[in-house]
Parts: C-alpha cells; structure tokens; sequence
C-alpha cells in the first residue's frame, strides 16, 4: 500500500512541481547569459536575478509540498484521503517520503544552479571558461575531505529533519483542540518548532561531546567535545572556535522522532478535517 500512496502521490504533485521549478530554472537561465556573455551592468543584475531564484527553488517546492500535505490532509481533498483503507502511519510516511524525494531532487538541481552562477561570476571576471570552472571546483578541492564529508551528512539530516517535522507539526496543529485558530494554528505550530528547533540545537552544539574540527592538520577529524569550551574562549579572548558541535544532530533527530510520533498518533486518533 505504501508503494501505491507514493505513486499517488507523485501523479498527482508531478506537473505542479515540474511547471514551478520549470519557470524558475528558465528565468534563472535566461538572466546567467548576459553574465556567461561577459556583459557589465546587464550581466550583474542577471546575476544577482539568477543567484536568488536558484536559492529559492528548494524553498519554493517545500512550501508546494507543505499546502498539499495540508490540502490532502485536513483540507476539502482530506475527505477522500481519511476514507482510504490505510492507516495514519501509512499516510504520513507516504507523504513524508516523497517530500523527501522531491526535496533532495530540488537541492540537487540547487547546487547545479549555484555551480552555474559561480561559472557566470567567473565570466563576467574575463576569465576563460575553462579557467572559470577551475575556479569554480578548486573552492571545493581546497576544503579538507572531512569538512566536505561532515558538512554534507548535516545537510542531509537537516533536509530530512526539516520535512518531517513540518509535516508533523502541520497534522498536530490540525486537532480539533486547535480548530478555532483556524489558519493561524500551522503558523503558530511552525514559529513555535523554529524555536524549539533553535534552543535544542543550541544545546547540543555547546554540550553534547561530539563535534568535528575546523582548523589544522587534524581538520575534518571528529572529536569528542562540544563547543562549550570555545565559546568560553571566544568570550574570554576573542580566539575563533577550532570546533564546531555535532550535537545539534541528535537532539534534533531526536525531537523529530518524537514529534513524528506525536503526528501519527494525531492523524490516527485526532484527525479534524476543516
């Protein structure tokens, strides 16, 4: 059953998805090629166009994702969908799933894009495309492989921490104990995840004893410690932080397992269509 929601799932987002990221990829591209021409003031305000289309493609699709979860959920079409002979983990890992994918498939194209307004600045320098590119790639080889590595693992938790909190905070604010808020129950549910999000992750990084180190020949190693320490030497004599905490990912993987829990129990319990 799972395989057939997620099917339905893609049908039914596809063409609104591809028509969005198609219009936004077309206009990004369209202003990069004063800047690839080498072209002054066109070719900046082309490029600072593009630079924050690219930036809000991913956005853009999460908040797409969001309003059908909340139209399939508890809007009009949400009669349908709580007459299906699924239960309410069901529906919530479907939807969470491909939300997952389309997110990851957006963040991808992101990073082309941003690669590709990067090649644009390089242009617009006189630089020639091969040395452009060079350019381009040689900021990520500089980076130690462990950086890189770290980096782009928290990315990818975060992008899976973000999706399935929302969706859950979206179907807990949909209880009939929040109904007289009416619209303002997700947004108040939304502000109020951004600052538990913010406290708990702060939490972590400062005292949970696992981070990755920033500086010297050991950059990119993990050690265990958290950022407590540094951020009393920052305040002590200015020095900057050598570590940066991991610890943000736990509390947060672990808020987003509870509140995962919390949306099912919801939706299997709770549930009250608008």
């Amino acid at each position: 059953m799972l395989k057939t929601l997620l099917g339905e799932q893609f049908r039914s987002t596809s063409h609104v998805l591809a028509a969005v990221a198609g219009v936004v990829l077309l206009v990004a591209a369209v202003s990069l090629v004063p800047a690839m021409a080498g072209t002054g003031g066109l070719g900046s305000l082309g490029l600072v166009l593009a630079s924050v289309l690219v930036a809000c493609l991913t956005p853009i699709v999460g908040v797409l994702l969001a309003w059908d979860y909340w139209q399939t959920m508890y809007g009009r079409r949400g009669y349908f969908t709580m007459t299906l002979p699924v239960r309410g983990r069901e529906l919530f890992a479907a939807k969470v799933l491909h939300a997952l994918i389309a997110t990851a498939v957006a963040a991808v194209v992101t990073l082309g894009g941003v690669a590709a307004c990067l090649l644009a600045r390089g242009r617009m320098a006189r630089m020639p495309l091969g040395d452009a590119w060079s350019a381009v790639t040689g900021a990520v080889g500089d980076a130690p492989a462990g950086v890189l590595a770290g980096f782009g693992a928290i990315l990818a938790i975060q992008l899976v921490v973000a999706v399935i909190q929302v969706a859950a905070v979206l179907s807990i604010s949909a209880e009939s104990r929040f109904q007289g808020i009416g619209w303002g129950a997700p947004l108040v549910g939304l502000v109020l995840l951004y600052l538990v999000d913010q406290v708990v992750s702060l939490i972590g990084m400062l005292w949970i004893p696992l981070g990755i180190r920033l500086s010297g020949p050991q950059a990119g190693d993990l050690v265990a410690r958290g950022m407590w320490p540094d951020v009393v030497e920052a305040l002590r004599t200015g020095a900057d932080p050598t570590v940066i905490g991991l610890g943000s990912v736990a509390t947060g993987a672990a808020l987003t397992v509870a509140l995962a829990w919390w949306a099912v129990r919801s939706i299997e319990r709770r549930t009250s269509l608008r």
